[in-house]
């Protein structure tokens, strides 16, 4: 079994374990591969949807139609009936757009994505979607304020190859770097960092509604380095998928710890990741 195969096997896994998952990788190095599982299937987004909102803030920036070091004003920012980061500020503090941007990726703050959202404009996210290179199901129709959360916040689709595309052109295009530093400082890591070493790098958002688990992000240590996309719905255990989530992305970063300066080698069969007595991936 080659590395591609080994790759895709993993990812198949994580798809059949339960129904309404879906996954997408893309391997970078030390050799470059795709891999996926109902990845062309459209699901909810959830707070991943956050990404291409603070992509169009930075490409506006980039075109001078923004000011990242404008400040706002906390008093002026909706509020939310759930936990909020803006709780730790005075009301009449100011913050500035490149912050509030920062904070609503690294605490998926909900106030926030609103006043951002309503600055770029659900046509410019959507714009941005398809020049990204996204599905046609691809689309961002409800922002986060509290009357679109819940059920009116499914309308935000994406499927988990829309997701790659969005996580790749973070990572490879320099604009949006500072989005990238604040992926690798989320405050959520209960699903793709989870069960990986502390020398892992894992820039990623994650995205929650009732049955909805999702991550999104780019995962490197060394030479090995990747992207991977989990959206899922209809999920009766979100504990159980967040899990399933963390294992699927240990094993994957193992295949290539593993095989850095073999990429090419072929694996035996018997070197596939195994699963215990409830069907979970275990260390090999």
């Amino acid at each position: 079994m080659d590395i591609g195969q080994r790759i895709q096997t993993i990812v198949s896994g994580f798809a059949a374990d339960a129904a309404g998952r879906s996954v997408a990788v893309r391997v970078v190095s030390p050799f470059g591969l795709d891999a996926s599982a109902a990845g062309d299937v459209a699901r909810p987004a959830a707070s991943v949807i956050k990404l291409p909102v603070i992509m169009a803030l930075l490409r506006a920036a980039e075109a001078g139609q923004a000011d990242l070091d404008e400040r706002v004003a906390v008093a002026g920012l909706p509020t939310s009936r759930y936990a909020s980061v803006m709780m730790a500020f005075e009301p009449m503090s100011t913050l500035s757009l490149g912050e509030m941007a920062a904070l609503a990726i690294i605490t998926s703050d909900n106030p926030l994505a609103v006043h951002l959202q309503e600055r770029v404009g659900l046509e410019a996210v959507n714009e941005l979607l398809a020049e990204l290179g996204c599905s046609e199901a691809a689309r961002m129709a409800a922002g986060f304020s509290e009357a679109e959360l819940g059920p009116a916040n499914r309308a935000n689709r994406l499927t988990a190859e829309d997701a790659l595309c969005i996580v790749t052109a973070i990572h490879e295009d320099p604009i949006y770097r500072p989005l990238e530093r604040a992926m690798e400082n989320n405050l959520r890591n209960g699903r793709m960092p989870a069960l990986l070493d502390e020398d892992v790098t894992v820039a990623h958002k994650t995205g929650s509604l009732d049955g909805v688990v999702n991550d999104a992000g780019f995962v490197s240590r060394g030479e090995a380095a990747f992207y991977a996309a989990f959206l899922t719905e209809g999920q009766d255990d979100a504990l159980q998928t967040e899990r399933a989530i963390a294992e699927t992305t240990r094993a994957i970063l193992a295949v290539l710890d593993r095989k850095t300066l073999l990429a090419s080698a072929p694996i035996d069969d018997d070197d596939l990741p195994g699963r215990d007595d409830k069907g979970r991936l275990v260390e090999f």
